[in-house]
C-alpha cells in the first residue's frame, strides 16, 4: 500500500515531465478511434465509393499506429530516464528492488489510466 501512496504522490508532483508521453499516447488512441469509426461506419460502406473510403481508413490506421508508435517510442524515453533516476534514490533511502518496481509499475498503470481516459474522451469529443 505505501509503493501505491508513494506513486501517485511522484505522479501527481511530475505530472509536468509527463506530458509528452501522456499527449502522445492519447492523440494516438484519439485519432485510431476515429480512423476506426470511419471504417465501420454503415452509411460510408453502403455508399458509392464505400470499399474505397474503407481501405483508405485501413491505410491511415496502419500510417497513424507506425507514426504513432515512433512518436510514443520517443516520450517513452523521457519517462524511462525520468523512472531510472527515481529507482536509483528509492533504492537510497532503503526500498527493496520489489518496492522500487511496485512504484514503478503503479506510476505505468496510473500513466496508462490517464492516457486511456484522455484519450477516449478526445475521441468522443471530435
Amino acid at each position: 500500500m505505501l509503493s501505491l501512496r508513494f506513486a501517485l504522490q511522484t505522479l501527481k508532483k511530475d505530472l509536468r515531465h509527463y506530458g509528452l508521453f501522456i499527449f502522445a499516447n492519447a492523440f494516438l488512441l484519439m485519432v485510431n478511434a476515429m480512423f476506426f469509426a470511419i471504417r465501420n461506419n454503415h452509411s460510408i460502406a453502403t455508399s458509392e465509393y464505400g470499399k474505397i473510403i474503407k481501405a483508405v481508413m485501413v491505410l491511415g490506421l496502419v500510417l497513424s499506429l507506425l507514426v504513432g508508435a515512433v512518436f510514443i517510442f520517443y516520450a517513452n524515453s523521457f519517462v524511462a530516464g525520468r523512472r531510472q533516476r527515481q529507482i536509483g534514490t528509492l533504492s537510497m533511502l532503503g526500498m527493496s528492488r520489489y518496492q522500487a518496481s511496485m512504484v514503478v509499475a503503479w506510476q505505468s498503470i496510473g500513466l496508462w489510466l490517464m492516457t486511456v481516459v484522455l484519450g477516449v474522451l478526445a475521441a468522443y469529443a471530435a
